[in-house]
């Protein structure tokens, strides 16, 4: 009998991380980072506006209502080709780069287009005073509000590079606006490298990368990204009692497999490259298949044909002279395990029963993939919460029962009993309660340590 502490230091002890490689980005997420990504650019490269609206001056817009000309557009992707002055105001949509001269953006919700400079109940800006710029239409000194002009930009909603479904835009546009409310000074624009500064790190090396860190690095320039190897991992079924879901009518004696489809989800959640094969029960062929399996795959991953008393089953003999030991622990469920090498690869011959099959791959295969991975191989940080039952213990064994809670804030209680066979205790869990060995049971009320699931 082996303790499982001592097994899962064993199972690390010939583990060892994948080195790292580039991948495009699109390829990246569920790997680890190898190296940090840095900012190539600052973020935003330059100041722009966080919504749609009109750029201003904030001088200009501290009595209102107020009513200003209008001298052009500035859309995402097509800055303004004009310097917002005295009395002036210039469209902006979301995204584009902030206008010349302005240095505030008045939302749309807050304006009324204007069709002259004197629209009633509104503030109308001296266009005479030495301290602004004159408004007369006709002066050689101004730019003509023409919208024909071959000087000045039109306003055509048709236009790609004005139209917005969320600023809406008349086909004849105003050429002045009424400012009805304003912000603060300086109000809802983005300043470049606001949110980060060129050579800034935007994700550590060893982090496990989430469609939104695969954003953030594309948001910075990135194309590739080192990243550590996947685990190849090949999830292996033995029996001749399985049939493939799906594959016809169940014959006496014979059961769906799905021991396959929980191992290789578990695997490819943790970012492996996983394939999935059935074996019949027969020796010859299985030891063939292993040996496939092991010139391209890191890990093996079996499910049946280690129980104590296996003289049905054909993994003995598959496995006989390659360096693989059939263990039994001290945990409930998930006593019987095979762990060893089949050439370069590593073989976790786990138990049939699927509640054990989940059992072992969460104490012994979860850390090994980690630290293949290039993580820390620890358990997930185990969890605290109350008995909400009386819970089974076992004298000399730890046990490992399938645990959930019937709201965020209720106490834990089982899904499966100590039946390693019931798959609805698996498909309610949420976490598998850890039972130190003890002569009672464990009182409701009790405090517990959980190990989350499916984390």
């Amino acid at each position: 009998m082996i303790q499982f502490d001592q097994l899962q230091q064993q199972v690390l002890a010939v583990v060892r991380a994948n080195p790292p490689k580039n991948l495009v980005l699109r390829d990246c997420v569920g790997a680890v980072l190898a190296e940090p990504i840095l900012a190539t650019v600052d973020l935003p490269p330059f100041d722009n506006s966080a919504m749609d609206g009109y750029a201003v001056r904030a001088a200009d817009v501290t009595n209102l209502p107020v009513t200003l000309r209008v001298v052009g557009v500035s859309s995402a992707g097509h800055p303004a080709d004009c310097t917002v002055g005295a009395a002036e105001a210039a469209r902006i949509l979301t995204g584009a780069v902030m206008v010349q001269g302005a240095d505030t953006v008045v939302r749309v919700e807050d304006t009324q287009p204007a069709a002259s400079p004197h629209s009633p109940d509104t503030q109308s800006l001296d266009t005479q005073s030495p301290d602004t710029q004159s408004l007369d239409t006709q002066s050689p000194d101004t730019q003509s509000l023409d919208t024909q002009s071959p000087d000045t930009q039109s306003l055509d909603t048709h236009s790609p590079d004005t139209h917005s479904p969320e600023m809406q835009i008349s086909e004849a546009p105003s050429e002045f606006v009424v400012i009805t409310a304003a912000p603060a000074p300086g109000a809802n624009i983005r300043r470049a490298g606001e949110a980060a500064r060129t050579g800034d790190e935007l994700v550590a090396a060893g982090t496990v990368l989430n469609p939104g860190h695969l954003g953030l690095a594309a948001s910075a320039g990135c194309r590739e990204l080192m990243v550590i190897e996947r685990p190849r991992v090949a999830v292996l079924s033995t029996g001749d009692e399985l049939l493939p879901p799906g594959a016809g009518q169940l014959e006496p004696g014979q059961i769906f497999e799905s021991n396959s489809t929980v191992l290789a989800a578990l695997a490819r959640s943790m970012g492996c490259e996983v394939t999935t094969h059935h074996c019949m029960d027969d020796a010859a062929s299985l030891r063939t298949l292993l040996m496939e399996l092991a010139g391209s795959h890191q890990l093996i991953l079996s499910s049946g044909g280690v129980s104590m008393g296996g003289e049905y089953d054909s993994m003995r003999q598959a496995v006989a002279g390659f360096d693989v030991e059939f263990l039994k622990i001290a945990i409930r469920p998930a006593k019987p395990m095979a762990f060893g090498r089949i050439e370069e690869s590593i073989l976790f011959g786990l138990p049939g029963n699927p509640v054990s099959s989940v059992v072992a791959f969460e104490l012994f295969v979860r850390p090994a993939i980690r630290q293949i991975s290039g993580l820390a191989p620890a358990l997930p940080p185990l969890i605290h919460g109350v008995a909400g039952e009386q819970l089974p213990r076992l004298a000399g064994e730890f046990t490992y029962m399938l645990s959930t809670r019937q709201d965020p804030q209720g106490d834990w209680v089982s899904t499966g009993g100590f039946g390693s066979h019931v798959l609805g205790g698996i498909a309610h869990a949420q976490a598998l309660a850890v039972i130190p060995p003890g002569p009672e049971p464990v009182a409701k009320g009790s405090d517990l340590h959980l190990i989350p699931l499916w984390s």
